[in-house]
């Protein structure tokens, strides 16, 4: 058991049994990040503005620890432990569902056909760049392609990466 605030999982398994007790499903679908673009992705969005370098803003194993809801938080250095990465492998096994964001509209069609829901619809609405910095969408586009080929193209950049998502 973790965290005692964390009762996500025993949550679940109520949501489960009392939609099964009234004859209806229940799907539970999760995203996963490619980590690289996970790591870029959030330090262009939050670390940048820090001041903080690549490797002095970002935690380890971040996708794993947020899915274990572990005490250390999103951004700590702390690396998991074999135990964790076991409980972070029998947790997604706990999911009718898992994709990856890198081809979300293929995981949004697979999910839906898991849920069997006939017309899966969206429309984006998270995008960085313009919401934090008020720029029209091709700017925003622009500014994070140039940010994201400084931060791959950077060797402590690449090195402090390639450490910090370890498991993840």
């Amino acid at each position: 058991r973790r965290d005692p605030n964390f009762q996500i999982w025993e949550d679940i398994a109520t949501l489960r049994s009392i939609y099964a007790a009234h004859g209806c499903s229940f799907t539970l679908g999760t995203l996963l990040r490619e980590p690289r673009s996970l790591y870029v992705s959030d330090y262009l969005f939050e670390g940048e503005m820090s001041g903080k370098s690549f490797s002095d803003f970002m935690g380890r194993d971040i996708q794993a620890a947020a899915l274990l809801g572990w005490p250390y938080g999103w951004n700590s250095k702390q690396p998991l432990t074999a135990a964790h990465r076991q409980q972070a492998y029998h947790m997604l096994d706990q999911f009718d569902f898992v994709g990856v964001t890198e081809k979300f509209d293929e995981a949004l069609l697979l999910l839906a056909e898991a849920a069997r829901l006939p017309f899966p619809m969206y429309r984006r609405m998270n995008d960085g760049a313009t919401s934090i910095f008020g720029l029209d969408p091709a700017r925003a586009e622009q500014w994070k392609r140039r940010k994201t080929q400084q931060l791959l193209s950077d060797p402590q950049s690449n090195e402090s990466m390639h450490a910090l998502t370890h498991f993840d």
